[in-house]
């Protein structure tokens, strides 16, 4: 091995570790794979380059053109034409990153990978890997080749979450140093050869089958890198391709800004809550205006069904037994959306009715989730969106429920993915003690979650079953953790129970409507009745905004309780 690539092996361990001090500030990893590749692409342009003879203006220019194009085809490619950027993909792209500084105001680690976010890094180990391979392999200077490194890092560990950030600078330092070192060395032996590199070393010629062997292994590493982001099969599985991201990023639960996270986690993250507007809603009756349900739970983290969703074109009701149930009632809502981002629209309860004004969309852009019915806009949402829903909201009454049972017709119950602990159980069968009716089951387990304390600032113990720890330590938290815990007891009984995300009502304005900020971002359970559907109750004591709603106020004269509430 060569002075000079002892030296380049250098470089890529300096930027190999600034890439992973963004660990520090995404939520989660799927931004690495482009941002490696990039790295790796625009070293070898900058190389190539120099090989041919080509001067810094044209080895620039080339650079530039093989980051708008590698951009292009990685977060654009379906408005590239035959693999050439267009108009459309740098104006998709300029959007995607002027969208992305507009949100850094209010997003705060660890945040999503929005495809602005991910394009920015992207970019900026590209030139941080061409101005490395120029400025320290043709220009002779290793403080200016590590100075785009340097500055990356450094801004990874200021905005970043602070874990591990005393290691991730002593790793750095020790990348930064090793560079140095290397990079000195290649250049004292380039001085003559009667200034060995290292003392003892005789370069021996290499063999055929060695140079083989790495060309063989280069090739899998890049097909390993290039396959699962250019095929579209494996589109789906980067958040930043779909334009939604994935984490906590606004708020810890979406309650940051406009782009309201979809994932609700039963460990606590740092929660800010944002009074940034983000639509307003004219509707005669209050309601709970909801994003999308979720009911896939990994032991921490609830998501959406693994299902296709189905266009809304061919019927907006995609579940026809919401249309048979008797108690419902009709609630109809105008939207208009000022803040809000994301591809998924708010509506109440069951929506089965949706109108665009003329000329602006039609229900030929909007996809359906055809188990939930959550209502997901193509292409995401624009600015000033307007539109009218109805929904169909569930208004059983306590004895109603209380004859009831809960269960999907036809389908097995979703339970928890793993059993309680001893501990749990035998404090979820002392809160249901005096219950005998699935119902009062579950309406005993919201009104003693209600007992606990309302806590945005509450941390993670780092206990193995947060559960436990929530439920008999703790004792403290938001919406997600109340949401969660209320959902995974209900589970363990066997009721078929869901986490839904979106909002509070929000406060009335003079003109009656409701204006609905990032405050009132929230979550909260749903259990399936089969004569009423997907019934919501509140178990989140959040001081004068979610309240327990109506039906589950027990009669006087049972003895088990009492409560008022306004959701509808």
């Amino acid at each position: 091995m060569g002075s000079e690539t002892r030296a380049r092996l250098g470089l890529a361990g300096l930027l190999l570790v600034t890439l992973f001090s963004f660990e520090q500030l995404f939520f989660s990893s799927d931004y690495s794979g482009p941002s490696l590749l990039a790295a790796i692409l625009a070293a070898l342009l900058a190389a190539g380059a120099r090989r041919l003879g080509a001067g810094i203006a044209l080895t620039t220019l080339a650079s530039v053109a093989g980051l708008v194009v590698y951009l292009s085809l990685v977060f654009e490619a379906d408005a590239t034409l035959f693999g050439l950027p267009t108009y459309d993909a740098v104006t998709r792209l300029w959007d995607a990153v002027t969208r992305a500084v507009s949100l850094s105001e209010i997003d705060f680690a660890p945040i999503p990978s929005r495809p602005g976010y991910v394009i920015l890094v992207v970019a900026g180990m590209w030139i941080a890997a061409a101005v490395g391979e120029v400025a320290a392999f043709r220009w002779r200077r290793p403080l200016l080749a590590s100075l785009p490194a340097l500055v990356l890092f450094g801004y990874a560990v200021i905005v970043g979450s602070g874990t591990g950030t005393t290691l991730m600078v002593l790793i750095f330092l020790i990348g930064l140093l090793t560079f140095w070192g290397l990079e000195s060395s290649h250049r004292i032996s380039s001085w003559g050869r009667w200034i060995p590199t290292f003392e003892g070393k005789a370069v021996e010629p290499s063999s055929v089958s060695g140079r083989v062997g790495r060309r063989m292994g280069a090739s899998c590493i890049a097909c390993a890198l290039v396959v699962p982001i250019l095929v579209p099969a494996f589109s789906d599985g980067f958040s930043w391709r779909s334009g939604m991201g994935t984490g906590p990023g606004s708020g810890s639960g979406g309650v940051g800004g406009g782009d309201i996270n979809l994932l609700v986690s039963l460990v606590p993250n740092r929660l800010r809550q944002s009074p940034q507007k983000l639509f307003e809603v004219a509707s005669e009756e209050e309601a709970y205006w909801r994003l999308v349900s979720l009911d896939q739970f990994d032991g921490e983290t609830w998501q959406p069904p693994a299902e296709a969703s189905v266009s809304a074109s061919a019927g907006f009701v995609a579940n026809t037994e919401v249309l048979e149930r008797p108690t419902d009632r009709r609630v109809v809502q105008e939207f208009r959306l000022e803040g809000l981002r994301g591809d998924y629209l708010p509506a109440a309860a069951e929506p089965v009715g949706l109108e665009f004004p003329a000329g602006d969309l039609s229900l030929g852009d909007v996809a359906l989730s055809p188990s939930h019915q959550d209502i997901q806009l193509e292409g995401g949402i624009q600015d000033d969106l307007t539109y009218t829903v109805e929904s169909l909201a569930p208004d059983p009454s306590y004895g109603e429920l209380n004859a009831s049972v809960p269960g999907i017709p036809g389908q097995a119950p979703a339970r928890v993915a793993q059993s309680l602990t001893a501990p749990v159980e035998a404090l979820r069968d002392r809160w249901i003690a005096g219950a005998t009716t699935d119902f009062e089951n579950l309406v005993a387990i919201q009104s003693q979650l209600r007992k606990f304390d309302y806590d945005i600032d509450v941390e993670d113990q780092s206990s193995a079953d947060y559960l436990e720890t929530f439920l008999t330590d703790t004792r403290a938290g938001y919406c997600q953790q109340f949401a969660t815990a209320f959902a995974l007891l209900s589970r363990s009984l066997g009721y078929p129970t869901r986490v839904s995300v979106g909002f509070l009502p929000g406060e009335r304005d003079d003109n009656g409507d409701f204006q609905v900020t990032g405050e009132d971002a929230h979550a909260w359970p749903e259990v399936y009745f089969g004569t009423y559907g997907w019934v919501p109750f509140e178990p989140t004591p959040r001081p004068g905004l979610a309240q327990p709603p109506d039906y589950t106020n027990i009669p006087q004269g049972t003895g088990q309780g009492e409560g008022s509430g306004r959701l509808g």
